[in-house]
């Protein structure tokens, strides 16, 4: 079949109130994906073996952090000082692993699932560091290269959800450990909030885009169809 777009009279109309960095990046390769997922609501009986292993890997480094794991494991030795730093940052109550970070149309601090919920960002782990200063860590179990852009826009929104969180934040760390490449370099970016600033309207922007749209045609391409989740919910996958 071929593609809808969004004129066309089959295009399906429903609105999506909340978004999050994942949501638009599906927006980007099919909005008729989100419109399966978040209006239709279907749901994938079964993950795929590298999903689950992701999910998998942030449960344990969650709990291995809370000290509910008491073993690090060695298929990921390479990166032990850096989790047992951040186990001991937790018993200081400096670090925050899985933190949640929800706000309003205005960029005000909400629940998770309230009425009001416009937006959400769930950081790995986020660190204090003082008064002024945080870290905000994301871990990937996926590669670096070819990624890079994708996940510095995904380090930029985040530090700019916990700008907003950490009134007190003036400088923000962003990092991207690729769990599965020891020996790939950290994602590293740095920001101040006088720059947060400058980029909060384009993303507010790309925000209001996906929560203001009626319409989500269908965009197949062998690309993005070979990795969709919603695939066996789709007329017009290829």
């Amino acid at each position: 079949m071929g593609i809808i777009q969004g004129e066309h009279p089959a295009a399906p109309t429903g609105r999506i109130p909340a978004w999050s960095y994942s949501s638009l990046k599906d927006l980007a390769a099919c909005p008729y994906r989100l419109y399966l997922a978040k209006i239709k609501r279907h749901k994938k009986a079964d993950k795929s073996p590298v999903l689950q292993r992701g999910i998998e890997v942030h449960e344990m480094c969650e709990q291995y952090i809370k000290g509910l794991v008491l073993e690090w494991p060695t298929e990921f030795k390479e990166w032990e000082d850096e989790f047992e730093e951040l186990r001991g940052l937790f018993s200081e109550q400096k670090a925050y692993p899985e933190c949640e970070l929800a706000f309003t149309r205005d960029w005000e601090t909400t629940a998770w699932f309230g009425d009001n919920t416009w937006a959400r960002f769930k950081a790995d782990c986020i660190v204090q560091e003082n008064e002024t200063s945080y870290r905000l860590i994301d871990f990937k179990t996926g590669k670096k290269f070819g990624n890079e852009f994708s996940h510095s826009q995904q380090l930029q929104y985040y530090a700019a959800g916990l700008s907003m969180s950490f009134p007190a934040a003036e400088f923000i760390q962003a990092e991207m450990w690729y769990l599965d490449q020891p020996k790939t370099p950290k994602l590293n970016k740095s920001y101040t909030r006088e720059e947060i600033t400058l980029f909060l309207p384009k993303i507010t922007e790309r925000g209001l885009g996906l929560t203001e749209r009626e319409t989500w045609q269908a965009t197949p391409s062998d690309q993005s169809c070979r990795w969709c989740d919603m695939k066996e919910f789709c007329e017009y996958s290829v």
